[in-house]
């Protein structure tokens, strides 16, 4: 499910997001698809990573903050830096780099391992559990 099937046409948050990528995306190298969002395009940074870029961004931050708690009325997560691997501190999707983090989260904790960020982490993890 996209995020927009699940909001109203023209939410103002959602026009604030496209807006402000729409101004960042030459300087940051994001290729912007027909939709408005980031895509990978040739040699541009990947689509996650422009959503990261984006995300990142204080401009939109409150409306990535109303836009997670829009989607939670629809049972549907956002990370709110983008991605997960941005939440955990991850420098990539690979198996390898997945399974370093669970194995030094087997001898550490979230708390130790993302000082800033756990309760992002944890506040995921108590919803999927719901």
């Amino acid at each position: 499910m996209c995020i927009r099937d699940s909001l109203q046409a023209g939410d103002a948050d959602i026009t604030a997001c496209l807006n402000h990528v729409a101004n960042i995306a030459v300087a940051n190298n994001i290729v912007l698809g027909n939709d408005g969002w980031p895509e990978k395009n040739g040699n541009s940074v990947t689509a996650s990573q422009g959503i990261a870029i984006l995300a990142s961004d204080p401009a939109v931050s409150q409306n990535i903050e109303n836009l997670s708690a829009k989607m939670l009325v629809h049972n549907i997560w956002i990370w709110k830096k983008g991605t997960i691997e941005n939440h955990l501190n991850l420098q990539g999707k690979t198996e390898a780099i997945w399974a370093n983090f669970c194995s030094t989260l087997e001898q550490s904790t979230l708390q130790i391992m993302l000082p800033n960020d756990h309760q992002e982490v944890e506040s995921c993890i108590q919803w999927l559990m719901n």
